[in-house]
């Protein structure tokens, strides 16, 4: 399964952080295509850098100019 957010291909420049519950960045990306899939980019891992079953929360700037959009996304495996 992939975060997807329905829409998200209307615009051209949309940059995300998603951010365990420490506030620590478990991923990021520049011109976001829906893939993230639940892996962590950054820092220690365990298990092929699967992240476990937790709440997850992400910031979106979907780059023209409106106010981030932020919420949460739960990872269920």
């Amino acid at each position: 399964d992939l975060f997807v957010i329905e829409g998200i291909e209307n615009y051209e420049k949309v940059d995300i952080i998603i951010m365990n519950r420490w506030g620590n960045k478990v991923y990021e990306a520049k011109g976001y295509k829906n893939d993230w899939d639940g892996t962590n980019k950054f820092g220690i891992s365990v298990g092929q850098d699967q992240l476990p079953v937790a709440t997850y929360f992400y910031i979106v700037d979907l780059g023209d100019g409106q106010k981030a959009l932020k919420g949460y996304v739960y990872l269920n495996r």
